[in-house]
């Protein structure tokens, strides 16, 4: 039969005699040749087989057992000998010193030094296998998941943590994240001790049957045993095929041989402690490069990382990020998905969270960079933009040759009418990174800001010659980048009064990139302001069609993609609708919403949006059945759909609707610890403030009115809506509570936010009726001429500042030059949202002055 030489390697030393290789008795570090435990099986689990080809499938399967094996050891088909050799012909080979004296022996009845150490071995492994699988159980009841631990209070967490003697100090996030730790550190060595006790387990019934089970062969003399033998080894060394000087250190055998060729096993009896420490130093590296994925692996988790946060799937991008994250703690590229990917569904704290940690670990001038921009790109999306801009100009000090903080920068500028700072900055940007597309093009919309048209165009021309040159030095398409720069100069040949050139460079815009979605919306946008509405029509089918086919939407044999996170076509659906809905009918209006509605299946924004559609042309049920599936949608990431919905409510009166919705919308938000909705937050609780005012609760309408204000920043981002708060809570003190000095407290500090908190001289008007009360009339006189001032300046260039009208203006920058031709036509596109609410009727109601 033929064997490996590990195989009579084994053998050899499990049959030797008191000399020979030891199990247990040499010392731990000793450099005498021994084996431990795990080591010995990984010598015998790919010897399981009884056959070359069974060992050739094992190694197929990564050492384990190959199916054959599996049906041969199911069947309990008993081998007769261990490893292909009878195990009383190997004792009386060994007991002899010649070739011709042996000593007969039982017939299924091993050597007693063999037998020992077998035996030894299997009582160990069984009694090993055993107390890893009760700690295996035990261990197993006591690991927690991510969301279980996540769920826990700060006196569960440090509990746990000390029945684990892990330290209990710190705070919430510290605690979660250690316990995590653990946890992961524990699951990782169950499933390695689990891998090692299955194959002791298969290797134990592999070896107890070789050893004790009756061979099923017919009864031989013993003469008729040892002949064959001795006569073949006679033959073998006058042969001289095989060498056993020391000088030739063979194996003992030929690997051309027959299976029923047998072979002397006595050099091999003199392996070297050399050889075995190799060996033992060859699973090491085996375990090691199989717990620790190469350089192409992460690569290939990343790409599969990032395709599927492209594609929507985020469960799947979440895995592969999270095991890079393990891996590769400080690659920026993986910290900054995977805080975007938290970001996206609206856990904002846990991706700041994210990013700090990065920070303190990564010492990289360039990694910080990237870290802090994205941290401030965090902060600019919550509207706390001092933050934001101290965040971006630390990148731009750790690493001043990273282009994109300064971008970031200047867009924040730019979108706040600072168009010097933010020029000052793109030229200190290009100055340090001078082949940078992204600052040129940003750049040139400050200068067809400012109506520097022909230093716009030269702008954007030195943008496109950098996409050239890198795409030529790159070997890469940079197609999607000559995309945004040809939106670009068509808004400059916009400004100059060519229609024609405009167009073709929108056209050639999406010619180049077809999903470029801000190719589309101009082009149709533009040929509605050139009153070719049949046109822009058009341009809105066929730009939606592509971006469908994209997604395999309306197909009948492919499953729908996901939208990717950042999408931007929902845009273009809101513009269709909106043409549809001045120029066209409701089925047209209502079928472009229903389309979008399919492709964004989870926009709870583009849900409450179809309401007020709805509510526009008197179909209350449907908008109320809408507003329940946006309610639904949204989950605890926002408030806007409950207020909303409770509004919607209040203008049909009914009030007590109204709370309940408005009660269980701030039920829902309260177990989101982000800052991002305490906007929203302070908005809902203004809204029930005022229908408990409708009902007649008082009290509580004062209750509600005080925590809608605590819910605000104190800072410049609460300036709105804190002035539209205090402009409540001083209509509230008037005409419910009739306390006028308290009231006009309430008007100062509105009016030290914004002259007009309502988006009109509604609060004049109110200060008036407080200083008639108090009997002051040259106030009220003031008042009521300060009202009428307003009112007839509100659509003149001379109107005086206003934090809203300054909003209104810095929204419309960076954008494209029609949109104010859009925007002028749509009646609620400059209405604050307190104009949805519903006040109390006080008309005609007497205030009495209180002292």
């Amino acid at each position: 039969m033929r064997i490996t030489n590990t195989a009579i390697t084994i053998v050899a030393l499990s049959i030797s005699s008191s000399d020979a290789f030891s199990i247990t008795s040499s010392p731990k570090g000793s450099s005498h040749a021994s084996l431990q435990r795990d080591e010995w099986t990984s010598f015998l689990s790919p010897l399981a087989s009884n056959n070359i080809l069974d060992m050739q499938q094992s190694s197929r399967y990564g050492g384990r057992p190959s199916p054959s094996q599996n049906i041969i050891r199911t069947e309990h088909q008993e081998p007769t000998a261990i490893l292909g050799f009878d195990l009383n012909m190997i004792s009386r080979s060994f007991d002899s010193d010649t070739d011709t004296e042996t000593k007969p022996s039982s017939k299924n009845t091993p050597s007693p030094i063999k037998k020992q150490i077998c035996e030894n071995l299997l009582m160990e492994q069984e009694a090993q296998f055993k107390s890893n699988f009760l700690s295996e159980q035990q261990e197993s009841e006591k690991i927690m998941t991510r969301s279980e631990i996540q769920e826990m209070k700060v006196v569960e967490l440090k509990n746990e943590l000390g029945e684990r003697n892990l330290p209990k100090t710190g705070n919430k996030k510290e605690l979660q994240d250690r316990l995590i730790e653990w946890t992961n550190n524990q699951q990782r060595q169950a499933l390695e001790r689990n891998a090692i006790n299955t194959s002791h387990h298969v290797l134990t019934d592999v070896v107890q049957q070789s050893l004790y089970t009756e061979a099923p062969t017919p009864a031989k003399s013993p003469e008729d045993e040892i002949e064959p033998l001795i006569n073949r080894r006679k033959e073998l060394l006058r042969s001289k095929k095989f060498s056993f000087s020391k000088s030739k250190p063979s194996l003992g055998f030929d690997v051309d041989e027959t299976d029923e060729d047998e072979v002397d096993l006595t050099e091999s009896l003199n392996m070297s402690s050399n050889y075995l420490s190799e060996l033992t130093k060859t699973f090491e590296k085996k375990d090691v490069k199989h717990s620790t994925p190469n350089n192409y692996e992460l690569k290939q988790w990343y790409q599969n990382a990032k395709y599927a946060d492209q594609d929507g799937d985020l469960v799947k991008a979440r895995y592969y990020l999270e095991k890079l994250m393990e891996v590769t703690p400080n690659d920026t590229r993986v910290i900054r998905r995977m805080s975007r990917l938290e970001a996206s569904q609206g856990n904002t704290s846990e991706a700041k969270q994210i990013l700090r940690e990065a920070l303190h670990r990564n010492k990289s001038q360039r990694s910080r960079g990237d870290l802090l921009q994205g941290l401030a790109k965090l902060e600019a999306e919550q509207g706390n933009r001092q933050k934001a801009r101290l965040l971006y100009k630390e990148a731009i000090e750790v690493a001043p040759d990273f282009p994109n903080p300064y971008h970031a920068l200047a867009t924040l500028e730019h979108s706040e009418g600072n168009i010097r700072v933010a020029t000052t900055i793109l030229r200190a940007g290009l100055k340090h990174c001078p082949t940078n597309h992204r600052l040129y093009h940003a750049l040139g919309d400050l200068y067809r800001e400012a109506k520097m048209l022909d230093m716009a165009e030269k702008a954007y021309n030195k943008g496109l010659k950098c996409i050239d040159a890198e795409a030529e030095e790159t070997g890469r398409l940079m197609d999607w980048g000559k995309s945004f720069l040809y939106t670009a100069l068509s808004h400059v040949s916009y400004d100059k009064g060519d229609i024609s050139e405009c167009r073709n460079w929108l056209r050639q815009s999406v010619k180049m990139a077809t999903m470029h979605s801000q190719g589309w919306l101009g082009l149709a946008q533009l040929e509605e302001t050139q009153h070719q509405i049949v046109e822009a029509r058009n341009i809105y089918e066929k730009a939606v069609d592509v971006y469908e086919s994209s997604r395999n939407i309306g197909s009948f044999s492919k499953s729908v993609k996901p939208a990717r996170q950042g999408d931007k076509w929902v845009h273009v659906y809101y513009s269709w609708a909106r043409l549809e809905e001045r120029h066209g009918d409701y089925d047209a209006a209502n079928n472009v919403y229903s389309r979008a509605a399919i492709g964004f299946r989870g926009d709870w924004d583009l849900l409450t949006r179809w309401a007020e559609f709805q509510i526009k042309f008197d179909r209350s049920d449907r908008a109320r059945k809408l507003f329940q599936i946006a309610c639904d949608k949204v989950g605890e990431k926002s408030g806007k759909p409950y207020r909303l919905y409770a509004e919607f409510e209040m203008r049909n009166g009914n009030y007590e609707a109204a709370r309940d919705i408005l009660f269980l919308g701030a039920q829902t938000i309260s177990t989101h610890n982000d800052v991002s909705i305490e906007k929203e937050a302070a908005r809902l609780y203004h809204t029930w403030a005022i229908a408990e005012w409708h009902l007649g609760n008082l009290d509580r309408a004062e209750v509600l009115f005080d925590h809608s204000l605590r819910q605000l920043p104190s800072d410049s981002t609460g300036s709105e809506n804190r002035s539209i708060v205090l402009y409540s809570i001083a209509r509230f003190l008037y005409y419910a509570r009739n306390d006028c000095y308290l009231a006009q407290h309430c008007i100062g500090l509105s009016l030290t936010e914004s002259l007009t908190p309502s988006g009109d001289s509604g609060i004049w008007r109110l200060w008036a009726k407080v200083a008639s009360t108090m009997a002051n009339e040259h106030l009220e006189q003031q008042c009521l001429d300060q009202a009428q001032k307003l009112d007839n300046e509100t659509n003149s260039e001379d109107a005086p500042f206003d934090l809203n009208m300054l909003q209104l203006k810095n929204q419309m920058l960076r954008r494209a030059p029609w949109q104010h031709k859009l925007l002028s036509h749509s009646s609620s596109s400059n209405e604050s949202w307190y104009k949805g609410l519903s006040f109390p009727s006080m008309e005609g109601k007497e205030v009495a002055h209180t002292l």
